[in-house]
């Protein structure tokens, strides 16, 4: 823990620029470099933003990705926890835009051109087409659309976190945990978002109803535990 606050404080001595809200770095002659979205995304992903500025760097992001046509600016690395974050920080409608995207670079470029595997990089030319690199658009799916979660190891403790975005009617994912199948399911209907969950014999959960002061219904046994945002 001594060590990670280390790491923390001299990662943001150098690079958290104060005034943009956002990680910048400088050259040799210390003229800031290009805006770049990996040291912004991995960041948040890992705790070493400064006490309330998340949603600000996130914001940077969301605006980089947006100015790109609604394309990822990342690398794998940072590949693996932005689309995830850019919900969790309001910017569902971003993720699902690239997400849908089917435009060099993309997922939806490589079903446009008849891929049904995942390459390794987004040229067509990549050397491999059965790679892993880019698969975070399926825990995408799972985390953010659905918005299925573990809050703890094994699926003991579940969150239920969906981001609809706009241009998207209904989502639904189910997960095999050990203690029995979670599954999670929304849809508009008559200007309404239903959230249908099933949480498994033995576990517990925390779920969240998105764009709600408080769910117009509530089954029996859940209790109300606080309003964020």
């Amino acid at each position: 823990r001594e060590l990670a606050q280390r790491v923390r404080a001299a990662y943001n001595k150098r690079y958290w620029n104060a005034e943009q809200h956002c990680y910048r770095s400088r050259n040799d002659s210390g003229e800031l470099r290009s805006y770049a979205e990996t040291p912004n995304v991995l960041a948040v992903a890992f705790g070493l933003v400064p006490e309330g500025e998340g949603d600000a760097v996130m914001r940077s992001v969301d605006e980089d990705i947006v100015a790109r046509g609604n394309h990822l600016g990342t690398g794998v690395y940072a590949g693996r926890y932005v689309m995830n974050l850019l919900g969790d920080y309001g910017h569902a409608d971003t993720a699902y835009a690239v997400a849908a995207n089917t435009g060099f670079p993309g997922w939806g470029y490589w079903l446009e051109n008849g891929l049904s595997t995942m390459a390794e990089g987004w040229e067509l030319s990549s050397r491999s087409w059965d790679h892993h690199y880019w698969a975070s658009v399926s825990s995408y799916f799972i985390q953010s659309l659905a918005g299925i979660r573990q809050a703890s190891p094994g699926y003991g403790h579940i969150l239920i976190k969906p981001c609809p975005p706009k241009g998207l009617e209904w989502a639904k994912a189910e997960l095999e945990a050990p203690q029995g199948t979670i599954k999670s399911a929304w849809k508009r209907a008559q200007n309404r978002l239903v959230l249908d969950v099933q949480i498994p014999r033995g576990s517990s959960a925390e779920i969240h109803v998105p764009g709600a002061a408080r769910a117009a219904a509530e089954p029996a046994g859940v209790e109300f535990l606080r309003l964020e945002g």
